[in-house]
């Protein structure tokens, strides 16, 4: 692995708060001359606030884990059933019942006034509440 990287926001964390692995054999200079933070590779001031804040949330996010992600794989799941009962030509892109993230449900819908063969695609993505909230929120459909 020569990279990795997490972003805080994605699990109910601080906004502009993250992590970043670099291999140590991976080379890199830095973007920003100046200031020795991050073993001389970033310049500025850390957000001491931001990076508790963020560890917090990580461990608050992998309390609840398997619990939240078992309902919102379950939501996914549900959506898919509906869709395929309600919606003529509905397909889904990708593996829905075997290995596919469970935050995404990927479908496209056939256009019927513009053009016979035209799709439109949609994906599902949804996100494990913080651990103090009282239920999962429901999901959220965005274009793509």
């Amino acid at each position: 692995m020569h990279f990795i990287n997490g972003a805080g926001h994605k699990f109910h964390g601080p906004k502009g708060v993250g992590i970043l692995y670099i291999n140590e054999n991976v080379k890199i200079h830095p973007y920003l001359m100046g200031g020795s933070q991050e073993r001389n590779m970033r310049a500025g001031t850390e957000n001491l606030y931001g990076i508790v804040g963020f560890a917090k949330a990580l461990e608050m996010a992998t309390e609840h884990h398997e619990k939240h992600s078992q309902y919102i794989d379950g939501l996914r799941k549900y959506m898919a059933e509906q869709l395929e009962q309600h919606i003529p030509d509905v397909s889904f892109n990708g593996d829905l019942h075997g290995r596919s993230l469970y935050t995404v449900l990927n479908v496209s819908f056939l256009k019927r006034r513009k053009a016979r063969c035209s799709f439109s695609t949609w994906t599902l993505m949804a996100f494990a509440p913080p651990a103090a909230a009282p239920a999962p929120p429901a999901p959220m459909l965005a274009p793509t």
